[in-house]
């Protein structure tokens, strides 16, 4: 009885009202799906188009750019209608000026200006003797022509000569033949017997003294000298500017000699140094000529 109830019931209900809830859900679906696919289209569209719509375009403005005013105002310039602009605006011959002002001559280089190499040049290289003793001896030998004279002079230089003397040699050397042999070095050579002489001392006594030494004590702060190189000792010092007015007589024998003490730590040397320059450019002049022939050198000032 329960059986027939339930199968009675069953079939009281209306298909048509089912079936139209089953459309409208089938056609929100359909829309749903359409939405979706269009909306991609048109994403799919818009990303292959960015670039080309996304170019600005400007549009040109209607009517002249510029457009000179009717009354421009202002004042005139100060180079305004002068010849030249006259002729290359209106390419015509302006008239002659009634007066003419020349511009001033350019401004020449100074010797401080130059540069080094060209200082370099213009220093003449000195003619340095090959051996300083021949030049000591021509310089002694000089000294005592004045003095005694040239005959006196020519006896001495007998001594110099070369004589032959008979040489025994063995008989197994062919072409063996006399050869020339030096007299004996003299006991007494020219400058201590021209110091030995009376005459020639009071010749020098006679001499005005030349005060080559310098102390630095006497030198003022910022005075320009030149280090000629340091020394363990002053002897050493002395002999170095010995050594250096020989190789270079025309450029020391003005200047005065400048022997300075110092000491760094526990080390204890002398400075030689040579004083007598007027600026700095004169001293590095200076220093260019030894440096050329390999001679220390440094332009220094005093403090």
């Amino acid at each position: 009885m329960a059986y027939s109830e339930s199968l009675h019931h069953g079939l009281d209900r209306d298909p048509r009202r089912v079936s139209v809830g089953l459309r409208i859900v089938r056609w929100l679906g359909a829309l749903s799906s359409i939405a979706l696919v269009g909306g991609l289209s048109f994403w799919t569209y818009d990303l292959a188009t960015r670039d080309a719509r996304s170019v600005p375009v400007v549009l040109a403005m209607e009517g002249p750019s510029r457009e000179q005013p009717e009354d421009p105002g202002g004042f005139q310039a100060a180079h305004q209608g002068l010849s030249v602009n006259r002729i290359a605006s209106d390419t015509i011959d302006a008239p002659i000026a009634e007066r003419v002002i020349l511009a001033p001559e350019p401004m020449g280089v100074t010797e401080e200006d130059q540069p080094q190499p060209e200082l370099l040049e213009a220093v003449a290289a000195p003619e340095v003797p090959l051996d300083p003793d021949a030049a000591l001896r021509l310089a002694v030998e000089g000294a005592l022509t004045q003095v005694f004279g040239s005959e006196d002079m020519a006896e001495d230089d007998g001594m110099f000569e070369m004589q032959t003397v008979p040489r025994d040699l063995s008989g197994s050397v062919r072409g063996a033949g006399i050869g020339p042999r030096p007299r004996p070095r003299p006991a007494m050579d020219i400058a201590t017997r021209a110091t030995a002489n009376p005459e020639v001392a009071s010749f020098a006594a006679q001499a005005p003294a030349v005060a080559l030494d310098l102390s630095p004590a006497d030198i003022p702060a910022g005075t320009r000298l030149v280090q000629l190189g340091a020394f363990d000792s002053e002897a050493e010092a002395r002999q170095g500017w010995i050594e250096l007015s020989i190789a270079f007589e025309d450029y020391l024998g003005p200047k005065r000699r400048v022997i300075e003490r110092a000491e760094v730590g526990d080390n204890v040397f002398y400075r030689l140094r040579a004083y007598g320059f007027a600026d700095l450019i004169e001293a590095r002049s200076f220093c260019a000529v030894l440096i050329a022939d390999h001679a220390d050198c440094i332009p220094v000032l005093t403090r």
